[in-house]
């Protein structure tokens, strides 16, 4: 079954959504060379880095990857603008394979839609869907931020206390910067100056829901948040459960399933050497009970000179019409 993509638009409105498109065949694309789709599993040992996703031009490696972080890395969308059946957060697989002489890492993506469709038999169409957001724009009394001068901040490359957010997979650059302790518990973020589109990505990780940047501002900043430690700790859950990954409980297992199905990010647990003494471990606040983080970025963004405010915008949508659980053998 093949791959069916969004050409048109029929005069029948949605309860909550825009208008249903309708589905049509897309033209043939680039495909792996050879693919192995196998199911994956939590092994022990070796460390973090089992689980890290590798593509470069001649292959792709998805040790640990849910069928909810597949969907938008093969559509090049955030997860958020996936509608798909919910057991998809669940469905983990390890996927490795090679592509053709010749290719690049971004045919990867059209080669991920053409297999998804060859050995999930999926089928999918685009429409509109009024989903909330949240917009970040200029605060009342002006913008407190910096423009950066080049230069200006170190990236993250593991060598000093700091944090690496990728956006989903197919966003590419990552968002980096420096943490060090903040005042009151709090944990001070320094974000290597970026433009603000990537800060409301960032934003978009934090919160798990949509940021749309309208803030107007050009050029790349210097961005520092203070974050408290049951902020933090929220911030995790979200960006484990936008890997797909069951995010760690207080004893190192369980905890909540995150709702997000995209690549949310690929942070090292907040250094422990930067608890302040009598200051709450994020780490250890991790477990079903933990809050949303909506209510303290919401203020740490304010102190910079911007707003967050909950709203409603039209996101285009991937619906998944049809997907099987399990792929044909390889």
């Amino acid at each position: 079954m093949k791959i069916r993509f969004a050409t048109g638009l029929i005069g029948m409105a949605l309860a909550g959504d825009s208008v249903l498109a309708q589905s049509q065949a897309p033209a043939s694309g680039p495909t792996f060379e050879v693919a192995s789709i196998r199911p994956a599993t939590l092994g022990r040992g070796g460390g973090r880095g089992q689980f890290a996703p590798k593509i470069d031009a001649a292959r792709l490696d998805l040790p640990f990857i849910s069928m909810a972080a597949l969907l938008p890395y093969a559509f090049r969308v955030k997860d958020y603008q996936v509608s798909a059946p919910s057991w998809v957060q669940e469905s983990m697989w390890a996927i490795a394979a090679k592509l053709p002489s010749g290719a690049s890492q971004d045919h990867a993506h059209e080669m991920m839609q053409a297999l998804l469709a060859e050995r999930f038999k999926l089928a999918v169409h685009r429409e509109k869907r009024d989903r909330p957001v949240y917009t970040l724009t200029v605060a009342e009394g002006g913008s407190k931020l910096e423009v950066a001068a080049p230069g200006d901040y170190q990236a993250w490359d593991g060598s000093f206390p700091g944090f690496s957010f990728r956006g989903p997979l197919q966003s590419g650059a990552a968002i980096t910067g420096r943490i060090s302790p903040g005042k009151n518990c709090a944990r001070r973020y320094d974000f290597v100056p970026l433009p603000m589109a990537a800060f409301a990505d960032a934003l978009t990780i934090f919160l798990g829901r949509p940021v749309v940047d309208q803030t107007g501002m050009e050029g790349k900043y210097k961005v520092t948040l203070e974050i408290p430690p049951e902020a933090e700790a929220g911030i995790l859950m979200n960006v484990m459960g936008g890997r797909g990954l069951p995010p760690p409980g207080p004893g190192g297992g369980g905890g909540r399933k995150g709702g997000g199905g995209g690549v949310g990010g690929d942070p090292p647990p907040p250094p422990r050497d930067l608890v302040s003494p009598g200051c709450p471990d994020p780490m250890s606040l991790l477990g079903d009970g933990v809050g949303a983080p909506d209510g303290a970025i919401i203020k740490a963004v304010q102190q910079i000179g911007l707003k967050l405010q909950q709203g409603r915008a039209p996101i285009e949508t991937i619906v998944v019409d049809h997907l099987e659980k399990a792929p044909t053998e390889n």
